[in-house]
């Protein structure tokens, strides 16, 4: 049996929210369960080994994105709407799956969105 995913955000307002919304639609339309939805500040160690991950978050929004910048798996985008769109192994356990949609601001978050859903999905 595959592990399931689970999507961990922060900020669910302004266009981070529609960004949300969109990503979650789409790929709950692949899944065949309910796709849970985390805050990033209530996710356990537990949790993060034994899932498969969906990280949304703007730079500067998520304590992950930070550890997975540390571990030199994702780059912060540094201009206005600017985004970074990882999909690989997790730095949490390296038998899992790990996508990181990480935006500059909302807009890039939302083009992150976009885009992983246009190429992946």
């Amino acid at each position: 049996m595959s592990k399931r995913w689970i999507m961990i955000i922060d900020n669910y307002t302004d266009l981070s929210k529609k960004a949300i919304d969109t990503l979650y639609a789409d790929i709950s339309d692949k899944l065949s369960y309910i796709l849970s939805i985390k805050y990033a500040n209530a996710i356990t160690a537990e949790e993060l080994k034994n899932h498969n991950l969906i990280i949304v978050a703007k730079s500067g929004d998520n304590r992950l994105i930070e550890e997975i910048e540390n571990q030199n798996v994702i780059q912060n985008p540094q201009k206005d709407e600017g985004y970074t769109v990882y999909v690989g192994d997790s730095i949490y356990n390296a038998e899992n799956q790990m996508i990181v949609i990480n935006g500059f601001d909302s807009a890039g978050l939302l083009y992150g969105c976009m885009d992983f859903c246009n190429k992946y999905l």
